[in-house]
Order: C-alpha cells, then structure tokens, then sequence
C-alpha cells in the first residue's frame, strides 16, 4: 500500500469572495472529508481571491498517478457536493493532473535495484 499527499487548488466562485460563506463552506467540506475518513486534511484559504488549496492524504495500491488523482478528485467532489458544492466544470483525472501536485508519503512497496 503507497500513501500520496494530493494538493488540489480551486477557486469558489462568488460575487465576492472575502465573503464569510466561503471559510463557513470550508468548514464544512472539513468536516464532510472527516466523516469519509479522509486522512491528514488541511485546507488554505487565500480569502479575497477565493482561492484555495485542499490536501489530503490518499492511500492506494495504484502506481498510475492518474488513478490517484482520480480517487482524490472523487473523494474532493463527494465531499463539494454534499455541502452543496456545484461542480459544472470538473476536471477529467488527466486534465486534473497538471493542477495538483502530489507527493509520495510512504510505501510498503520494495523498491528494487540492479545488484
């Protein structure tokens, strides 16, 4: 089993975005990631641009970085859409691979080398 570290940046779309619904709405993506156990979630705010940045930590038995996306992408849209997220224009897995950034955690996985 690998683990990888997904940062996924989004931007929350609204007439103003240093609007306090913005934190209140990332509160509760917090929380919904939490009951789908979701691990190591942090969440950063850029307040007036509406930016912002989700991690987590996705465990997968995958070595295809783009199903990793994908589990990562699925977790995110779960947990968007039922804090009553709308998500139009989400990502494919490959489009979404240019705009995260993933990181390997830990490995179970031998690594091998030539003797």
């Amino acid at each position: 089993m690998t683990l990888y570290a997904v940062d996924a940046s989004f931007r929350f779309a609204a007439t103003d975005a240093s609007d306090p619904a913005l934190e209140d709405w990332l509160d509760t993506v917090s929380e919904h990631l939490r009951v789908l156990e979701t691990q190591d979630v942090s969440i950063i705010s850029e307040g007036v641009t509406g930016d912002f940045t989700i991690s987590l930590v996705v465990e997968s038995n995958e070595e295809q970085l783009h199903l990793v996306v994908k589990i990562a992408m699925d977790t995110l849209r779960t947990a968007f859409h039922a804090c009553a997220g709308s998500t139009p224009d989400w990502p494919t897995p490959g489009d979404a691979m240019s705009g995260v950034t993933i990181t390997l955690v830990e490995s179970s996985q031998r690594v091998l080398t030539p003797a």
